[in-house]
């Protein structure tokens, strides 16, 4: 529009040798002044350009009056130019805006946890709270975060080994309070390892709030007794129980099975107390 504009009022001024409206640069053509336009775009001697298209008759003899090439009014130049400039810087600051607002909306819904995820974890949650208590056995913590699909849980990653698992537990840093994790703590450090961010203050997290308010209510405590251990350090425990268990039974199993062919040796060396004729 400005290029069309510019061709209609300013085609006629005459062109100054070594001004800034020049052989190169000038209205005669809508190409010609579609580049100029894009040239004071960026700030490039825009207000020079202004003041060789205000232009008057005068004793340097740069325009005639008489040929035509002066400027019709001063004015519709200063009006031309600084209308451009402004509405182009406007609209350019509009777009780089526009692009650093549409980065962060697409990083921020690739961090949000999303309601999908939220209404998953409940749902495998459920499975393993079958009292509404929002709380569960920390030694359980493991077996959900398997059930909860990645990359919330561990549903879709290849199987860990423990101590992978251990390792992954101490991260979490999920507290353990007299041997049960809490519904809320639990979800709040998945969120951050899988999304970076805490879990949003939303109509979800309040209602959360108040259902475990009336959990504990229900079950005549003010709150979750305090924490001692985390989850990671219960998971280890259960660990040692269990190699400790697995290298008693093995023991107990050679002892039974040294006692038997020990017994199995005796009865057959034996000598016989039948003689035979």
């Amino acid at each position: 529009i400005y290029a069309v504009l510019g061709m209609n009022l300013f085609h006629h001024i005459a062109l100054q040798p070594g001004g800034f409206l020049n052989e190169d640069a000038n209205f005669t053509n809508f190409w010609l002044s579609f580049l100029l336009l894009v040239r004071a775009m960026t700030g490039e001697s825009w207000n020079g350009l202004m003041h060789d298209a205000m232009v008057e008759e005068d004793a340097r003899g740069r325009c005639s009056e008489a040929q035509g090439t002066c400027a019709d009014h001063p004015l519709i130049a200063v009006v031309y130019f600084f209308s451009f400039f402004v509405l182009s810087a406007i609209i350019c600051l509009n777009l780089v805006v526009a692009v650093i607002l549409q980065k962060k909306s697409d990083l921020s819904n690739r961090n949000a946890l999303s309601a999908a995820e939220v209404d998953h974890f409940q749902e495998v949650w459920s499975d393993f709270d079958r009292k509404g208590s929002y709380t569960m056995p920390s030694v359980h913590v493991a077996e959900l975060l398997w059930n909860i699909d990645a990359p919330l849980g561990l549903g879709a990653l290849d199987r860990m080994s423990r101590a992978q698992m251990l390792h992954f537990l101490t991260d979490l840093d999920l507290p353990d309070h007299s041997g049960l994790a809490h519904m809320q703590e639990v979800l709040v450090a998945l969120a951050r390892r899988a999304h970076g961010t805490e879990l949003p203050v939303a109509l979800f997290t309040q209602e959360l709030n108040r259902s475990v308010e009336q959990s504990l209510k229900a079950r005549g405590l003010l709150r979750l007794p305090a924490s001692r251990v985390s989850v990671a350090q219960v998971f280890a425990a259960v660990l040692v129980q269990r190699r400790y268990r697995q290298n008693t039974v093995r023991r107990l199993f050679l002892s039974l099975a040294d006692a038997t062919q020990r017994q199995r040796r005796n009865f057959f060396s034996r000598p016989s107390s039948r003689s035979w004729s």
